[in-house]
């Protein structure tokens, strides 16, 4: 009687061979990828483009009006940008500040020229955020209003986005990386004292720590 199936091939003594080359080819690749990736690390010694500090530095708000639910003024911020990382530099591409009191909506939001900030560096750029006549929340206006009257000063906080580019150094040689980027920050908020008699509120330091997190 004809047998019309198909038998499996018994295993030989090479395709056992095979299969444990083949193991061993893997496994020497996976070997190499973490140790490049130790070694990567290592390279940026531990840093992190995503590390850069930002910090307000200097804050004044001046022709501060409010009247009812809207509120007129000038801020003029002063923010440094500090690069912890000794392997890398960063470029701020774009960011976008954004000024609030408490909760959203912003009040205002402003985009600043690029900010490059070189290796174990640090940098500054001066912006200002105006409002004309803009209308905010009752509760908001109710916190502004007691704190002139009370304590003679006024809190407003800063929301920072920013997009990076950033370059590593490795024997002297720097290489472009990743452009893509991304982190927020919420800042402390910034308390303007004002003088009897005087239209400009001084933001009084220290400076004001930038924070990454989320702002509803």
């Amino acid at each position: 009687m004809w047998n019309y199936g198909f038998t499996r091939r018994p295993k030989t003594v090479d395709d056992v061979n095979n299969a444990a080359a083949g193991v061993a080819i893997c496994s020497v690749l996976l070997a190499v990828i973490v140790f490049f990736s130790v070694i990567w690390k290592l390279i940026l010694w531990g840093g992190d483009p995503l590390n850069v500090d930002f910090q307000i530095e200097s804050a004044t708000v001046s022709g501060l009006n409010l009247n009812g639910t809207r509120l007129t003024g000038t801020w003029d911020f002063t923010l440094v940008a500090t690069n912890p990382n000794e392997k890398v530099t960063i470029n701020c591409d774009t960011i976008d500040v954004s000024l609030f009191k408490h909760y959203k909506p912003y009040y205002t939001t402003n985009r600043l020229p690029s900010l490059f900030v070189n290796s174990s560096g640090h940098s500054h750029v001066d912006f200002k955020l105006g409002l004309v006549d803009h209308y905010i929340s009752d509760s908001d206006a109710i916190d502004i209003f007691e704190e002139t009257i009370t304590r003679g000063l006024v809190t407003f906080q800063l929301r920072l986005e920013v997009f990076f580019t950033y370059r590593t150094k490795f024997r002297d040689v720097w290489d472009l990386e990743d452009a893509g980027l991304y982190t927020a920050m919420t800042c402390n908020p910034v308390q303007f004292v004002f003088s009897p008699n005087n239209g400009t509120g001084v933001f009084t330091g220290p400076s004001t720590v930038c924070y990454r997190g989320s702002h509803l």
